[in-house]
C-alpha cells in the first residue's frame, strides 16, 4: 500500500520540511528467507513486518518513535541522487538491501550490498543505520510482550547482528546484564552505535554510570572525542556529556578512570565551561577537586566564570571565585563576567562578583560597561547595585 498509494491520498503534499521525499520503505534479508520491512513515514508514523513471523504499525505513540521515523525520511531525501525511478517492487536477494524512496513524482530505488552498508563503506550506510535505529525503536515497543530482546522475534533478528550491533542495542536499552553478555562474547567497548555515536557516549549521555563503568572495565576509552554522524548534535570530549548533563556519577566514574578534565571541543569548550553555564555545583566542585584548570577559555575567550555569569549561575560563580578564579578576566571583546550578569539582570550574580571585586565600570571594546549594559537593558535594580558599587570605590 505505501509503494502504491499517491502521497495526495495519505495527505502528503511537498513543504519547506519535506519537500522531495515523505516515505521511505528498507527491505532487508535478516535471516535464510525472513526479509524485514521497516516503513517510515514524514508523520512520523512506521511499521516493521517481517515475511514469517509478525508486524507492528503505529510507532507514532511513541515520541521516540516518531522522531526516528522522521529523521529516516529526512536521511533518505540525501539519497535521491544514488536512487531510478521504479515501477515493480521485488524483494531484496540475499546479501541485498533496497531503500524504496517515496517521492511526490514517484517511487524510487537505491541498493546495496549489506556486507558495505554494515561496514561502513557505503555510501547509503547513514540511510541503513537510521532504519535500524528505527526498528530498535519499533522492537523496543513490541518484545516486552514476546519474551523482551531473548523472545522469539528478538532471537530472529538477533541472528543477522554482529555482538557490536548487540552490544548497541543493549546499551541503548540499558540493559546492564544483556551488555555484559555481549562483551563476553567478544563485543568492542569502543563500539559505536548505528548512528556512529560510540556506546559509551550513548550510556554517558543518559547518565547510566553502571554501564559506563562496566564498558570501561572492558577496555573503552575515557578520553575519546565524541563524533557523530553529520546530524548529529554534539562533538566533543566524552567528560562533556555528563558535565552538561548534570550526571555527577558518571563524571565521577570517567575521571577516576582517567579522563582528561581539561579535554576540549573543537571551539575549545571544556567540561568545567559546560557544567558551570549548566549550574552543576556538584560537578563543578569535582571537576575542581580533579584539577581542572579555571582560566582556560573557548575560542570567544570565555572562562567557565564567564559561562556560569551569563547564564545567571550564582551559587556556581561562588564556587569558581572561591577557587581563584580571576573575577575580572575578559573575554576576546573585553566584556568581563560582570558585563554579562548585568546584560541579563542576574542580579544574585552581580552581587556575587561585585563582592569578589568586579569592576562595574571597566569597559569593553563595544564600550560598554556592566552599568552601560544593565542601563541599555533597563535592568534597574541591578543598574543600583552596579551605581553603588562604583561609588564605593572611588
Amino acid at each position: 500500500m505505501a509503494l502504491t498509494t499517491p502521497a495526495e491520498t495519505l495527505g502528503f503534499s511537498a513543504d519547506d520540511e519535506f519537500p522531495e521525499v515523505y516515505g521511505v520503505l528498507v527491505d532487508w534479508p535478516i535471516y535464510n528467507k525472513t526479509v524485514a520491512s521497516i516503513l517510515a513515514m514524514r508523520n512520523g508514523t512506521s511499521s516493521l513486518y517481517t515475511t514469517t513471523s509478525f508486524g507492528v504499525i503505529g510507532g507514532e505513540m511513541h515520541a521516540s518513535t516518531r522522531q526516528a521515523a522522521k529523521r529516516c525520511v529526512r536521511v533518505a531525501a540525501d539519497c535521491l541522487a544514488s536512487s531510478e525511478h521504479v515501477a515493480d517492487y521485488p524483494l531484496p536477494t540475499k546479501g541485498r538491501v533496497h531503500f524504496y524512496l517515496l517521492t511526490y513524482n514517484g517511487v524510487r530505488l537505491c541498493t546495496s550490498a549489506e556486507a558495505g552498508l554494515v561496514r561502513g563503506s557505503d555510501p547509503l550506510g547513514v540511510l541503513f543505520n537510521a532504519a535500524q535505529v528505527l526498528m530498535a525503536q519499533l522492537r523496543r515497543q513490541t518484545q516486552e510482550a514476546k519474551g523482551g530482546w531473548r523472545g522469539k522475534v528478538g532471537r530472529l533478528f538477533n541472528r543477522s547482528l554482529s555482538p557490536d550491533q548487540l552490544l548497541s542495542n543493549a546499551v541503548a536499552d540499558h540493559d546492564l546484564a544483556e551488555v555484559e553478555a555481549q562483551l563476553a562474547a567478544g563485543a568492542d567497548a569502543n563500539a559505536c552505535s548505528p548512528d556512529h555515536a560510540p556506546v559509551i557516549a550513548v550510556a554517558a549521555s543518559y547518565g547510566w554510570s553502571d554501564i559506563v563503568g562496566v564498558l570501561l572495565a572492558a577496555g573503552a576509552d575515557p578520553s575519546l572525542q565524541v563524533r557523530t554522524g553529520k546530524r548529529g548534535a554534539f562533538r566533543g570530549p566524552l567528560l562533556s556529556l555528563p558535565a552538561a548533563n548534570g550526571s555527577l556519577e558518571t563524571a565521577r566514574t570517567l575521571i577516576a578512570a582517567g579522563a582528561d578534565v581539561d579535554a576540549a571541543d573543537a571551539t575549545s569548550l571544556t567540561p568545567l565551561m559546560c557544567a558551570a553555564g549548566q549550574g552543576h555545583e556538584a560537578i563543578v566542585r569535582l571537576l575542581l577537586e580533579a584539577g581542572a584548570k579555571l582560566e582556560l577559555r573557548d575560542q570567544e575567550g570565555f572562562t567557565a566564570l564567564i559561562f556560569a555569569a551569563n547564564r545567571g549561575q550564582a551559587a556556581v560563580a561562588g564556587i569558581l571565585l572561591a577557587a581563584g578564579a580571576d573575577v575580572n578576566a575578559a573575554a576576546s571583546d573585553g566584556s568581563t563576567p560582570v558585563m554579562f550578569a548585568a546584560q541579563h539582570g542576574h542580579e544574585e550574580t552581580v552581587k556575587t562578583l561585585l563582592a569578589a571585586g568586579a569592576d562595574p565600570s571597566v569597559t569593553g571594546r563595544h564600550g560598554l560597561s556592566a552599568i552601560g549594559f544593565a542601563k541599555q537593558n533597563s535592568h534597574v535594580y541591578t543598574l543600583a547595585l552596579l551605581l553603588e558599587a562604583a561609588r564605593e570605590s572611588g
